[in-house]
């Protein structure tokens, strides 16, 4: 989607870009994505078609980590439990996604959706790997975890 509309020359300054892991998102209010990280460190670009979503994102370190202790796999959606608001209270981001709207973030980061408007909404995206020393580096040490001798790799 976003790779073919913004042509080679853009994706030539990936490492990697729209593989098996893009997804489609389509769900009526009070639907979501519980609290959680993406299992491969990417980066996430995609558009938000129909309907109006919530998004929050949590930096890196302490909160992030507590949010996910605290409410890994929940949904946010009314009522908030009073350690959803905590953990709120803690994020980095709280952003309402538009029809139309773009976004760009770091999966590898806590992160949770909520559809809050009437009817279906439909959000698309794609994962990618920027040429960025920083996110190379972060995604081969998340997969050394798994892959065994390749585990200096990312050193």
């Amino acid at each position: 989607l976003f790779r073919s509309a913004l042509g080679p020359r853009l994706a030539r300054w990936t490492a990697l870009w729209g593989r098996d892991d893009d997804g489609l998102f389509i769900g009526g209010a009070g639907s979501g994505k519980g609290l959680h990280v993406d299992q491969r460190p990417e980066s996430n670009v995609g558009k938000n078609w129909r309907g109006h979503k919530l998004f929050a994102l949590w930096p890196p370190g302490a909160e992030g980590t507590h949010a996910l202790e605290s409410s890994y796999g929940e949904v946010f959606a009314h009522p908030l439990t009073p350690k959803q608001t905590e953990a709120l209270q803690k994020a980095k981001v709280i952003a309402l996604l538009r029809p139309g709207d773009v976004f760009l973030f770091n999966g590898a980061l806590p992160h949770t959706a909520l559809c809050v408007s009437a009817g279906l909404g439909l959000t698309g995206y794609e994962g990618l790997l920027t040429l960025s020393p920083a996110h190379v580096a972060q995604f081969l040490r998340a997969a050394s975890e798994f892959a065994g001798s390749w585990q200096r790799v990312g050193e």
